[in-house]
């Protein structure tokens, strides 16, 4: 049997990946701040406390959170722990995190304002940490933006992203959901293929490429998916350019399935593996 390269498999399926937002030009598209803002609005408090359960650090650890958005973890991280340094491409998620955290006053929060693949260990970040985490961010961590004339050319070289957590963390943890994130169904009455992200087989068989082999725990939840139209057009809307007759007969679908007891539970999973890291 011929052997998969798992990092081929995760670079065709980012660079087709329907749920991947881009601008015109090619690169990566930014939040805008009131979208940050919403985002920062649909934590669940059971996903939020059962990922930092696992982390299991106390008042010592420093942990860096890679594509913190908004502060789903590293606000309620900032209250246990000695420090938390977060990395995030979008300044606007930055800025509502800064927002979060002055409201709380909490002052134990660094914020680099940079793609993953482009921080400086030793500059941007120190050199090591007792737990870095990506909360379902993982896929786009392996993003880096490259110009080509007026084109931004975007490749998803994951395994040197996951080698950089490897280099500072003594502890790496990524979440990310069991099944897509968006029903098919969505997709169809839009006339858009879907091309899904790598899935938890994908992710697990590539992250053993550099050399480790993860643990995959479950992690509890009760929170159902988004049962709101409005917000649901407006987040396919950013992603897509919608014509007024598919944003008709999207925002049709979604009211027709918005009942909250019709929403599937999402279920999250916890990929883990440990580092020896010097000091």
């Amino acid at each position: 049997m011929e052997n998969v390269n798992w990092h081929d498999v995760w670079n065709k399926m980012m660079s087709q990946c329907t749920e991947v937002a881009l601008k015109d030009t090619g690169g990566l598209k930014e939040w805008s701040l009131s979208s940050a803002r919403d985002y920062s609005k649909g934590t669940d408090p059971d996903y939020i406390e059962a990922t930092i359960s696992k982390l299991g650090v106390g008042a010592d650890a420093r942990v860096l959170d890679i594509g913190c958005g908004p502060g789903t973890l590293a606000i309620p991280l900032a209250k246990i722990v000695k420090s938390v340094t977060t990395v995030d491409m979008s300044p606007n998620m930055l800025k509502v995190l800064r927002e979060r955290a002055s409201a709380e006053n909490l002052s134990n929060i660094a914020c680099v304002n940079k793609q993953w693949r482009d921080v400086v260990v030793g500059s941007d970040i120190d050199r090591s940490y007792d737990a870095v985490v990506a909360s379902n961010s993982f896929s786009l961590l392996a993003a880096k933006e490259t110009k080509s004339g007026d084109r931004t050319c975007v490749d998803w070289d994951v395994i040197d992203a996951v080698k950089k957590m490897n280099a500072v963390g003594r502890k790496v943890y990524v979440t990310m959901p069991l099944g897509e994130s968006a029903p098919f169904s969505i997709y169809d009455v839009i006339g858009i293929p879907y091309h899904p992200p790598p899935n938890h087989v994908i992710t697990y068989n590539v992250i053993s490429e550099t050399g480790v082999l993860p643990d995959i725990d479950l992690l509890p939840s009760h929170h159902r998916g988004s049962s709101d139209p409005k917000a649901a057009v407006k987040m396919l809307e950013w992603k897509h350019k919608l014509t007024d007759a598919q944003r008709a007969a999207l925002a049709a679908k979604l009211e027709s399935i918005a009942n909250p007891e019709r929403q599937p539970i999402r279920v999250f999973l916890l990929i883990h593996w440990r580092n020896k890291v010097s000091s």
